[in-house]
């Protein structure tokens, strides 16, 4: 008998969740590799005059993927506890 508290051992235990584990892989290779690229952009940016008066803290961090990552340790909080 399996109920909803064991489900979550058991899909592990079977290696069903492997697929899940490669995605999330994936998802957060994607997004230091945005950030990275965010970075590179802003200092480009930071050479245009036209750009001068420009936060760049505040820029950078609105346009990093803060969201994402935070849904990335839910999830793996989710598969340790879970």
């Amino acid at each position: 008998m399996i109920n909803a508290t064991t489900t979550g051992q058991l899909v592990r235990f079977l290696g069903l969740s492997k697929q899940s584990d490669l995605k999330k892989n994936i998802l957060i290779s994607l997004t230091k590799n945005i950030d990275k690229n965010i970075d590179k952009n802003i200092e480009v940016l930071k050479m245009k005059k036209h750009f001068n008066n420009i936060d760049w803290v505040k820029l950078r961090d609105s346009v990093r993927m803060h969201d994402l990552k935070r849904q990335f340790k839910q999830y793996e909080n989710l598969h340790l506890h879970g």
